[in-house]
């Protein structure tokens, strides 16, 4: 899954590396499938010891999805919609016992066709989980082809806000913009953050191109020209 994977670069760096903010962080990782620039980052932290060169390998414990057991995975997810519903749990639970925890969880534009994220939204309403951030990843793909036939950005933020939710929009590949969100967050009403993406970012052959949602390199020496172009 190298493209939804990539889509969501500096949004992970920003959330492991960047929150300003003095309260403790979860993050959960909706789009399960991108979970390998997850599991780098842990590994760059220390927080994972092992080698994770075998990812995605037979017996590996280091799968395609998050699982609980490797540290620093906090909930598993997989089945779209489940990452999203988890995360509204573990708010609730934070805020019944007046802890001060912070969630973000990571949605993918097309995990927004499961019924179980909408009813996710609705909770998050219905509890006013403002310590739970939701961040949706609109990279323009999903599995089968484009989401922006449903999900274009205007309207998700009509109709998001229409919901309850405080909205903001940016660029999620500027890291420059993504620091400017944080200090743009309200704590009145939940929030969520509409982050255009490109599928693919960074990797020429692979931006915007719905090929390598979730396939292995398509021509020989594919993985020579991307090393080349992140050198």
């Amino acid at each position: 899954h190298l493209g939804g994977t990539l889509s969501i670069v500096e949004i992970m760096v920003y959330l492991y590396y960047g929150i300003s903010n003095n309260r403790r962080v979860h993050i959960v990782l909706s789009k399960g499938h991108a979970v390998l620039i997850q599991y780098i980052i842990l590994k760059d932290l220390d927080i994972i010891k092992d080698d994770i060169s075998d990812f995605g390998m037979l017996n590996s414990i280091y799968e395609t999805h998050p699982k609980m057991g490797i540290p620093g995975i906090e909930f598993p997810s997989g089945s779209l919609g489940q990452g999203i519903s988890g995360s509204v749990g573990m708010a609730l639970a934070y805020k019944y016992k007046k802890e001060e925890d912070l969630i973000f969880t990571i949605v993918g534009d097309g995990e927004l066709n499961e019924g179980e994220v909408w009813e996710a939204f609705h909770t998050i309403i219905n509890y006013q989980l403002y310590n739970l951030v939701v961040i949706i990843d609109v990279n323009d793909y999903q599995l089968d082809g484009s989401t922006s036939d449903f999900f274009k950005v205007g309207r998700l933020k009509q109709v998001l806000s229409a919901m309850g939710f405080h909205i903001e929009v940016c660029d999620g590949n500027n890291l420059d913009e993504i620091k400017q969100w944080e200090q743009s967050l309200s704590w009145n009403i939940p929030n969520i953050l509409l982050m255009k993406t490109i599928k693919g970012k960074g990797i020429s052959f692979m931006e915007n191109n719905n090929d390598y949602h979730s396939s292995f390199w398509k021509i020989n020496g594919d993985i020579e020209f991307a090393l080349k172009e992140t050198e």
